[in-house]
């Protein structure tokens, strides 16, 4: 997370719920360092068995482990992860829903795949960070549209940005989300009005309360 004195955070957004709640990575130097070394040090572990399964008696809501994630395009890696919900599936055998805590996504496994965290990585701070939209609100319904979210995605999804920092409120991040083009400062939150998606709104209390105590006098 970041500091209280920081307004401006260079981000990467790893992973977009709805067109105005998404989870970013920092940008800054010592946290992709950090993420690096975490994944080079996960696929190490697992190449090397250091990395073991885990019986699934044991697989429970709110352990941290490592859960394999496939991607778009066949190929599959762990990360770390934590359980959120443990299952049985329609073929009898137990699933688990977890949230990789380094990236923002869920997805649901076989509790069997699950392996444990080596020690030296449990210790490691969870680099994922949750970010919703400052000063916007969707413009139908109090509800993002599905071609909002598209858009949205589309446009943010594994990109960097710097965000303009609101507040931070119970480790939500609430934002200006702002891109370079051709040298100018662009607001995806402008944007997203524009396209009438969004339209402009006041900040809840708890947010604008945050902002007043961390703005300068």
């Amino acid at each position: 997370m970041p500091k209280p004195s920081d307004r401006t955070w260079r981000v990467h957004v790893t992973h977009v719920v709805t067109a105005g709640h998404f989870w970013i990575v920092s940008e800054e130097t010592s946290a992709l360092k950090n993420l690096n070394h975490i994944h080079s040090a996960i696929q190490r572990a697992v190449e090397q068995n250091q990395a073991v399964f885990i019986p699934e008696s044991e697989v429970k809501p709110g352990i941290v482990c490592l859960a394999k994630f496939t991607d778009s395009d066949g190929m599959s890696c762990y990360y770390r992860a934590r359980v959120d919900e443990v299952y049985t599936g329609e073929d009898n055998g137990v699933r688990a829903q977890v949230f990789f805590v380094d990236f923002g996504n869920t997805d649901v496994v076989k509790a069997v795949e699950l392996r444990r965290v080596p020690g030296s990585l449990m210790l490691a701070e969870m680099l994922a960070v949750e970010c919703k939209l400052a000063q916007v609100k969707p413009a139908s319904d109090n509800k993002w549209l599905d071609e909002a979210t598209e858009w949205f995605r589309s446009h943010t999804l594994n990109k960097d940005f710097i965000a303009q920092i609101y507040s931070v409120v119970h480790k939500i991040m609430r934002v200006k989300l702002m891109e370079v083009e051709s040298g100018d400062f662009l607001s995806v939150n402008r944007r997203l009005i524009d396209l009438q998606y969004a339209v402009k709104a006041e900040e809840y209390y708890l947010s604008r309360s945050v902002f007043a105590c961390f703005s300068p006098t």
